[in-house]
């Protein structure tokens, strides 16, 4: 959708334009972002993916790491 690309045309912007950042973490748990991850990766970026259980093989893969966000605590959490 229109947040999609503008997210990914944000992404790239930052890629070209402050060398010093060296990842980016996507949330995502649809394949809408596996082209950036790989794109992000290639230009030598660490790629931190984060989903749900039924994120797509091909987004996890894409990602240098990649968490669900279900095994992910809450900050008010007692443990």
């Amino acid at each position: 959708g229109t947040t999609d690309s503008k997210l990914i045309i944000q992404a790239m912007d930052l890629l070209h334009t402050n060398p010093s950042i060296d990842g980016f973490a996507l949330v995502s748990s649809d394949s809408d972002f596996t082209t950036l991850a790989q794109r992000l990766r290639e230009s030598g970026k660490r790629v931190l993916g984060f989903g749900e259980s039924k994120t797509p093989d091909a987004f996890r893969q894409a990602c240098n790491q990649f968490l669900l966000t279900e095994n992910l605590e809450s900050p008010d959490s007692d443990e």
